[in-house]
């Protein structure tokens, strides 16, 4: 016999989250993937081509064709179309209304859902950002191991906004040649850096960067392999610039700590990222004009400057100045009385009247 405390745990809201984050980039993507769907079964000599994308200008679109070559191939498209039937209630957006602008992606996208017929439900569309800065995230809930802690302890003996942090992410490398350009660019800039590298071990570092690049560096920089807590380095006093694959969730990090970029984006929604936070927000440069990761090698030369331009004259000044008033704006944003706030206590409603 059913008990009342039975009923109660029964007529409880059940949540699942999927905290798969590459599933996330998908349903932005599913129109991209239509609209360029016929373009891949042509042979075209031409490297640039426009798109539409909804939301977005299309001087931002001015984008290399081959950025953007096998993002899809090998993607089930049932798979795509599911994972948007199943986001069809509501999508939560680490992004900020601030941040996106009154002629942003996420105004434009809601009026695109409204305007289908064939869609059977229009989604709710909650920006919770910069999720960073919400209870229970950031970089004083990120746990590590004393190994993991060297890099942070070599922070600590650091002059203030002097550290250049590198790293590409989960997914995102460069090949060998590309490292050692990297290398030889840091090397000549005379910047202090915190290098993450996803190797197997020290002696695989020493043979893929150029050679005697530690020991010439030692003074100033840090290598550190492995996984390393990025939310911390990010919030570190010593760090004053990221050079960044333009991940999403990295460049959130990286704004929400006041921390400018030098973009180099290696592939899917990267490139666009990129010219997002340089062309839009003013807080970062690219690592090279028109840069395209599949031709193109970044030259040490365009690493150096695009480093120096950061970390030592007026435009990194005026881009970290920027980036620190991006900073309290999203912070507005997750405190009591701002948007994400507002909305996340939106969603959670809607989640306990289920």
């Amino acid at each position: 016999m059913e008990t009342s405390s039975d009923t109660v745990r029964r007529n409880r809201p059940h949540i699942l989250m999927v905290t798969t984050s590459l599933k996330g980039h998908f349903p932005p993507f599913v129109q991209l993937l239509y609209r360029l769907a016929d373009f891949w079964r042509l042979q075209s000599p031409h490297d640039t081509c426009i798109v539409t994308v909804v939301g977005v200008k299309e001087d931002l679109l001015d984008l290399k064709r081959l950025q953007f070559d096998g993002a899809f191939r090998g993607v089930d498209l049932r798979l795509l179309e599911m994972c948007v039937e199943i986001f069809q209630s509501a999508v939560l957006f680490n992004t900020a209304p601030e941040l996106e602008g009154p002629g942003g992606a996420l105004n434009a996208l809601q009026s695109f859902f409204s305007k289908q017929v064939d869609i059977k439900q229009v989604p709710k569309l909650y920006t919770i950002g910069p999720m960073l800065q919400l209870p229970g995230f950031g970089a004083q809930y990120t746990t590590s191991i004393p190994e993991n802690d060297s890099c942070l302890q070599w922070l600590d003996m650091q002059a203030e906004k002097s550290v250049l942090y590198i790293s590409f992410g989960t997914l995102g490398n460069l090949n060998w040649e590309e490292m050692r350009e990297l290398a030889h660019g840091l090397e000549a800039s005379g910047v202090a850096f915190l290098w993450i590298l996803k190797v197997s071990s020290p002696a695989e570092a020493i043979t893929l960067l150029t050679p005697g690049f530690l020991d010439r560096t030692r003074h100033r920089g840090f290598i550190h392999i492995g996984w390393a807590p990025q939310t911390r380095i990010l919030s570190h006093w010593a760090v004053g610039g990221f050079i960044s694959h333009c991940g999403w969730n990295s460049i959130m990090e990286s704004i929400s700590n006041g921390v400018p970029i030098i973009s180099w984006p290696v592939f899917v929604d990267q490139p666009m990222n990129a010219r997002f936070i340089s062309d839009v927000a003013k807080v970062g440069v690219p690592v090279m004009e028109d840069f395209n990761h599949k031709k193109t090698i970044v030259s040490r030369t365009c690493v150096e400057k695009a480093i120096r331009t950061l970390m030592f004259e007026k435009t990194g000044t005026e881009l970290r100045y920027n980036a620190v008033k991006l900073k309290e704006v999203l912070t507005a944003s997750v405190a009591e009385g701002g948007s994400s706030h507002a909305n996340l206590r939106k969603f959670l409603q809607e989640i306990l009247m289920i």
